[in-house]
């Protein structure tokens, strides 16, 4: 258990600096984004969930 106090902090900012630095390519490229108009008249925006997951790493 005492390395898992030590990995776990590291595997969470090995991951948040990951998700900030694919940030403005996914802002740029408009990856895995749906806009309007559409088929099912819905909006999906890629980079804004990756910023709410980045929002709620913090405890």
């Amino acid at each position: 258990y005492t390395l898992f106090i030590v990995l776990y902090p590291m595997g969470v900012t090995g991951e948040l600096l990951t998700i900030y630095a694919a940030l403005p390519h996914v802002r740029r490229s408009g990856l895995y984004s749906v806009t309007l108009p559409n088929k099912y008249n819905i909006s999906f925006d890629y980079y804004t969930v990756l910023i709410l997951v980045m929002i709620s790493y913090i405890p």
